[in-house]
């Protein structure tokens, strides 16, 4: 809704009400907005606890999502403004923009996958280095995280079938991040079932 250039904040300020969403959004110190551009997939992240915007792209070229990301913040401080209109906690307007780029890749594909991973362990601080050969394990990872989640309401039998039948394997993903630190991501899949 923020990328949709006809729609009017007011109208999309419900969504981010505390009545739709169950809490104040000017409490959360990361609020995550998944978007795509054409085929390419990011992340803009309003970092309330570091005061800025960050807009974090899965692959090479950052000039692709560029413009859309700035008409998104612009949305979102208007969307937020008009919410949260009494908050002292951040200035909405005066957080900065910073752009990143996570990977090497040019294979739009692969960015959906990283962002998956982004939302999942990115806390604000370690940036992602993605390489090509992180992609298949963790998209493995992720599918299996889907297919099993505790939290499903149906596990279809097909698939509590193969969970039988397969032992899990653990592949250490090799990270590196931003300021030099390396970090590992452990995924969790079934070698013979992808």
């Amino acid at each position: 809704m923020l990328q949709d250039i006809e729609s009017i904040p007011a109208d999309i300020v419900v969504s981010l009400s505390e009545k739709k969403i169950g809490f104040r959004l000017d409490n959360a110190d990361l609020v995550f907005v998944p978007l795509r551009k054409y085929s390419y997939r990011y992340i803009v992240v309003a970092n309330f606890r570091d005061g800025r915007f960050e807009v974090i792209c899965p692959f090479k070229d950052i000039a692709i999502i560029q413009s859309d990301a700035f008409n998104v913040i612009c949305k979102f401080r208007k969307v937020f403004k008009a919410v949260h209109s009494r908050s002292t906690r951040v200035d909405i307007f005066d957080m900065p923009t910073i752009f990143g780029s996570v990977s090497n890749q040019t294979n739009q594909n692969d960015s959906g996958v990283f962002v998956l991973q982004l939302l999942l362990a990115y806390d604000g601080k370690t940036h992602f280095h993605f390489k090509e050969e992180h992609a298949k394990p963790l998209r493995e990872s992720i599918t299996y995280y889907l297919c099993t989640h505790e939290e499903n309401e149906l596990i279809m039998p097909e698939i509590k079938d193969i969970a039988r039948q397969h032992h899990k394997q653990k592949v250490i993903v090799h990270l590196h991040g931003s300021q030099g630190k390396s970090f590992f991501v452990s995924c969790k899949f079934f070698s013979s079932f992808f």
